[in-house]
């Protein structure tokens, strides 16, 4: 997983002080795997082994990760799960139906 830095600038103004403070915040490309697949992805010098688990056509859709032999609980597109120094984030479950040309379910995630 790519990820780039992005630095903010936060300017407090005080009767007789500027404070400025430098915030740094790591944004991370989408992550696309399919249901059983497996990946390793550091973050902040963690690696995580990630696996799809399953990925069920309810109403809402959902996804089960297991991260680091933790398994989660049922996510939906737009939730997200705390790991250690990080949070997964799911943007987007795509169901692959029968019959339709490509692999199986999928899950878009940062």
């Amino acid at each position: 997983m790519m990820d780039t830095k992005i630095r903010f600038w936060l300017i407090f103004l005080t009767s007789a002080f500027i404070i400025m403070l430098s915030v740094t915040t790591v944004a991370f490309s989408p992550v696309t795997m399919e249901e059983g697949e497996v990946q390793n992805i550091a973050v902040g010098g963690n690696t995580y082994h990630i696996e799809i688990l399953i990925i069920e056509d309810t109403n809402p859709i959902t996804v089960t990760f297991k991260v680091n032999n933790q398994i989660t609980s049922q996510l939906t597109e737009g939730s997200s799960y705390a790991l250690q120094v990080a949070t997964l984030e799911v943007l987007d479950i795509i169901l692959n139906e029968a019959g339709e040309a490509g692999s199986g379910d999928t899950v878009v995630f940062t």
